[in-house]
């Protein structure tokens, strides 16, 4: 199984791979994408060099960490990358397609 995407590149790909499987995905979204690859990247370089008393002493590295990781989890959520992201996206929850009035009707009329 392969590693976490870290790279921007290939965070970057995985969030389109994601996205077109949900069937979410548009090319004018890339800008986007790559603001959110960008700060995950960035997230997980910081991540690194990150230590437990940085956390304790509220140091400027957690609160970068702090900040990058809201960015981007709002990213995830606007681009459809978490369960709720992509119900107001598309309207749906996960695992269920939503049907129509057409098909409500059909599946009567077969009862």
């Amino acid at each position: 199984m392969p590693g976490i995407a870290k790279t921007r590149r290939t965070i970057a790909e995985k969030a389109v791979l994601e996205m077109e499987e949900a069937g979410i995905y548009k090319p004018q979204y890339d800008r986007i994408i790559d603001v959110y690859a960008l700060a995950f990247e960035q997230y997980y370089k910081l991540l690194k060099e990150f230590r437990i008393e940085d956390y304790k002493s509220r140091s400027p590295l957690a609160l970068s960490l702090e900040n990058l990781r809201k960015d981007v989890l709002a990213y995830s959520v606007q681009l459809g990358l978490t369960p709720t992201g992509l119900k107001k996206i598309t309207g749906e929850k996960m695992g269920r397609k939503k049907q129509s009035k057409l098909e409500k009707a059909l599946k009567r009329i077969e009862s």
